[in-house]
């Protein structure tokens, strides 16, 4: 009997990093890399070509080498130097639109807005608005699991920032395992 309704989760792990920060009007170029960890979770109906999303992640990247730009100084937000960290905790909700399916293949978009605590070489967090945009592709393995490579662009700080404080955008390559936990027939 097909499934009508689904609830899948995910762990994943990736590389993130921090290609340039817009900052006063022009794009600071850096060099920070590093991890990204968390998860996912997908509410929907195979009849139905979207899926409501929740994520949580961990994002951390380090300077591993200096920037070109002028930093202006926005209380509490330190711009990433080198050997400076910068990590990120992101909760988020959105949707995937499953655009291609090439069995066992299923290719998506995904977007999702979320709120973003912002930690800066050391500093005590921040909490910021931002979204997130990503395609990915999903492989069956079993009828209860999954493997899905997704790359997203997050900007952690879209709305809600200080006067003069840069973009912090985040390239993240992911890898998840998705288990559906519930079904409906």
């Amino acid at each position: 009997m097909p499934q009508l309704f689904f609830v899948k989760g995910s762990v994943s792990a990736g590389y993130a990093a921090v290609p340039a920060v817009y900052e006063s009007g022009a794009f600071a170029f850096k060099n920070l890399a590093g991890y990204t960890f968390g998860g996912k979770l997908k509410i929907g109906s195979p009849f139905q070509r979207y899926s409501f999303t929740g994520s949580l992640f961990y994002t951390r990247v380090e300077g591993t080498s200096s920037y070109f730009g002028v930093v202006p100084a926005v209380e509490g937000y330190v711009a990433p130097a080198t050997g400076n960290t910068v990590a990120v905790f992101s909760t988020n909700a959105g949707f995937d639109y499953a655009v291609l399916y090439l069995s066992p293949v299923l290719f998506s978009l995904s977007g999702e807005i979320g709120l973003n605590a912002i930690s800066t070489g050391g500093n005590s967090a921040i909490a910021r608005y931002g979204a997130v945009l990503g395609a990915g592709a999903e492989v069956s393995l079993s009828p209860a699991v999954a493997a899905s490579l997704e790359a997203s662009y997050r900007v952690t700080n879209l709305f809600v920032r200080e006067s003069g404080e840069g973009l912090l955008g985040i390239v993240q390559l992911s890898l998840h395992l998705f288990f559906t936990f519930f079904t409906l027939p």
